[in-house]
């Protein structure tokens, strides 16, 4: 087995979109148009691995990220390595040896670029425990929520009331669905994402060209979609969804004007992913994934509201390794203070 690096240009490339379809874990996150979509972005870097066999056939691949913070303040201490629902590893071969070579390369690669690198996994991942711990990785608990989708009138049955109830309001008091979005409509999701992270997530958000690009490409349904949440000609919330066709349908950003419009009866964050959904049961997409729900010990609000849309809760985990443990410190005491800086100071502003 030999392990090499790869990237778009490379005549194995094709080979890797081919395993990578044709792979029962197939996801958007390990894919050839993911690769092409991170591929250039400011602030992000893709770092495709494939481990062949002594035929030239790939048996394993893996796509990490490494990404940093927008802020030039916050960059450094935030510089991370993320790897989502992957790898992907021929289930007929020595699945455990590609794994180590794979963690092995990637580590090589990257430790240098990054204080860290975690795995958000897509499936449990306990059978290779000990690879992960032998590279000095830590399982940490993170919980997620997986809706099946097949079927309409169940996923409105397992809905809770008040999100029903919510639902119905919203379209009753006239809000409505844009299923496909002018640029300038979709900027203006983009203005109440950035406002929603600068004051109350204070977490890194990717710049304007990131949306762009994924705007661009989500005319290709295969891809993605987008819905964006109108209320008297004003846009007021909006959902971004990449597609892992026909298996799953992933929330990654989503927002909505819920304080400014309750009093309206319009609730957009609800109807924003209610969109996503309805899309996912129409299209034939078997499940819709909310892509995170916090650590299970910490109470987290947008956890108790994912949860009323039903579905199923679990505890999948991610895998972390911290390439510097004295410069890790360091950083994240650094990063803590300089967030909260940032935070402050985005307040008044």
């Amino acid at each position: 087995m030999t392990v090499y690096q790869i990237n778009s240009i490379d005549a194995r490339f094709r080979s890797f979109v081919d395993f990578s379809k044709t792979h029962p874990d197939s996801n958007f996150f390990q894919s050839g148009i993911f690769y092409k979509f991170i591929d250039g972005l400011e602030n992000y870097a893709p770092v495709l691995l494939i481990c062949d066999d002594d035929y030239g056939s790939i048996k394993g691949s893996l796509l990490a990220v490494i990404q940093k913070d927008n802020n030039k303040l916050l960059r450094y201490f935030s510089s991370g390595i993320i790897v989502r629902g992957g790898p992907l590893i021929d289930e007929n071969s020595d699945t455990k040896a590609i794994l180590e070579n794979l963690l092995s390369h990637l580590i090589k690669i990257t430790e240098k670029q990054a204080l860290f690198i975690q795995f958000r996994n897509f499936k449990d991942q306990h059978d290779h425990l000990l690879i992960f711990k032998k590279m000095n990785f830590r399982f940490l608990d993170h919980q997620n929520l997986i809706l099946e989708t097949k079927n309409e009138k169940e996923v409105w049955a397992n809905i809770s009331k008040s999100k029903k109830r919510q639902i119905r309001k919203s379209f009753i008091n006239g809000a409505s669905i844009v299923g496909n979005p002018s640029p300038e409509e979709f900027h203006q999701f983009y203005l109440i994402l950035k406002e929603l992270y600068k004051k109350k997530v204070h977490k890194p958000l990717p710049s304007w060209s990131f949306f762009q690009r994924f705007f661009d490409l989500s005319k290709d349904p295969f891809f993605g979609i987008i819905r964006i949440i109108k209320y008297n000609d004003v846009i007021i919330g909006g959902i971004l969804c990449p597609v892992s066709s026909p298996g799953m349908i992933h929330e990654w950003y989503v927002c909505g004007l819920d304080q400014q419009y309750k009093s309206h009866g319009v609730y957009p964050s609800v109807l924003s992913t209610w969109s996503a959904i309805e899309y996912a049961f129409r299209n034939n997409i078997k499940f819709f994934d909310f892509l995170g729900l916090g650590k299970p010990e910490n109470n987290y609000g947008v956890r108790d509201f994912k949860l009323k849309f039903g579905g199923i809760l679990v505890n999948y985990g991610r895998f972390e390794r911290i390439n510097n443990y004295p410069l890790y410190l360091i950083a994240s005491k650094g990063y803590l203070l300089l967030k909260f800086v940032y935070s402050m100071f985005s307040k008044i502003t």
